[in-house]
C-alpha cells in the first residue's frame, strides 16, 4: 500500500506534518537517551526531560498523527458488521458516521479553544518547573479544525462518489423497448 508521503502528488503541508511529527518522536528519543546518560555518568539527569517529552514532543507527534491517519484515511476501523451491509448502506453509514465525527471534533475544537485560551492568560507552566506550555495548547483546536477540514472534504467527496454511482447505474440499466 502507498502511503500519501510515497506518493509524489502528496500536498506539501501533509509532508511538512509528517516531517514534524517524526522529528518530534526523534527529539523525544535523543532527549530521553541523554537524560539516561546524563543520571548514569554524572548522577543528574537533564532538568525537566519528563515535562518537555510530555507536554512539547509527544503532543505534536500524536496530534500530527491524528491528522496524517485522516487524510490518508488510515484510522482504524471495526469492519465487523460494516462488512456485511450492503454498497448503499456502507456508504449511507460513511456519510452519517462523518458527519457524526464532525459534531464531535467541532464541540472538541471549541472547548479545546476555550481551555487554550484560559491557559494563554494564566502563563500555563508544566507544574512547579519553569516549563512554559500554553503555547502547546493552541495545537489541540487547531488540529481539530483541521479534522474537521478533512472530514467535509470526505462528506463532499462521498456524497459526489455517490451521484456518480446513481448516474453510472442509470447508464447501465437497460432501456426498456429498445
Amino acid at each position: 500500500m502507498t502511503t500519501p508521503s510515497e506518493n509524489a502528488a502528496a500536498p506539501r503541508w501533509f509532508r511538512a506534518i509528517e516531517y514534524i511529527a517524526g522529528a518530534a518522536i526523534l527529539v523525544i528519543m535523543v532527549h530521553t537517551l541523554a537524560n539516561v546518560a546524563a543520571r548514569a555518568l554524572f548522577n543528574s539527569p537533564l532538568p525537566d526531560t519528563n515535562e518537555w517529552s510530555a507536554f512539547w514532543y509527544l503532543p505534536i507527534a500524536a496530534l500530527g498523527g491524528f491528522i496524517l491517519a485522516q487524510f490518508a484515511g488510515e484510522h482504524i476501523e471495526a469492519t465487523l458488521i460494516y462488512d456485511r451491509l450492503d454498497a448503499r448502506n456502507r456508504h449511507v453509514l460513511d456519510i452519517g458516521a462523518t458527519l457524526v465525527s464532525i459534531a464531535v471534533s467541532c464541540a472538541f475544537a471549541w472547548f479545546t479553544a476555550m481551555e487554550a485560551a484560559h491557559a494563554t492568560s494564566i502563563g500555563l507552566r508544566a507544574g512547579v518547573t519553569s516549563v512554559v506550555i500554553w503555547p502547546i495548547k493552541w495545537l489541540v483546536p487547531l488540529t481539530f479544525v483541521l479534522l474537521v477540514i478533512l472530514m467535509v472534504a470526505k462528506v463532499v467527496s462521498l456524497i459526489r462518489n455517490r451521484q456518480t454511482l446513481l448516474l453510472a447505474a442509470v447508464d447501465a440499466s437497460p432501456i426498456p423497448g429498445a
